[in-house]
């Protein structure tokens, strides 16, 4: 059965022909209000009931992610968890690889805000057994990566650094 209620017309047993013709319709209204949508979604501005405006920012884990935040209408990234890279990757990392994954993710993003943690190494995550000495130095790697690109660019790119408890404890990152 169809029902065409812009038409008025109703088809009991529609031939192969009117099926056909009626599933290209919907398909074409159903691609047309995907598309309203997610031009509403893009443009858009979360507002507070007294009228402030919220930047909201997703968090990722891939740089394949930042596909997904364009598309959800996030103002950019809030949270880039890095030590996902160590996790999946099989070879070592360099300040130059780190600064290459930064940089692709952060043109994705165009000129919205780029938030890299760098990889929160603690004990409870299962990345392979490093010294301290080599978590501080992927650590200083993502830190000398980020913001290389960040004054070599006009891109908009912070860092985060996890679980920092002292101004002595962020020195040894210099």
């Amino acid at each position: 059965i169809i029902i065409d209620g812009v038409n008025q017309k109703l088809f009991i047993n529609p031939d192969n022909k009117t099926l056909q013709t009626y599933k290209r319709l919907k398909d074409k209204q159903d691609k047309a209000q995907t598309s309203s949508l997610k031009k509403s979604q893009h443009t858009a501005c979360p507002v507070t009931i007294d009228g402030q405006t919220v930047e909201v920012l997703a968090n990722i884990s891939y740089s394949s992610d930042v596909c997904q935040v364009n598309d959800s209408g996030a103002q950019g990234v809030g949270l880039y968890r890095t030590e996902m890279a160590l996790l999946s990757s099989k070879s070592q990392f360099t300040t130059h690889k780190w600064a290459s994954i930064f940089k692709e993710v952060a043109q994705k993003l165009a000129q919205s805000p780029l938030v890299i943690r760098t990889a929160d190494i603690k004990q409870d995550k299962n990345i392979k057994d490093l010294d301290e000495a080599e978590k501080k130095k992927i650590i200083s790697e993502q830190i000398s990566a980020a913001l290389t690109l960040d004054q070599k660019s006009k891109l908009d790119i912070e860092v985060m650094i996890p679980s920092v408890k002292s101004a002595d404890e962020l020195k040894q990152y210099q």
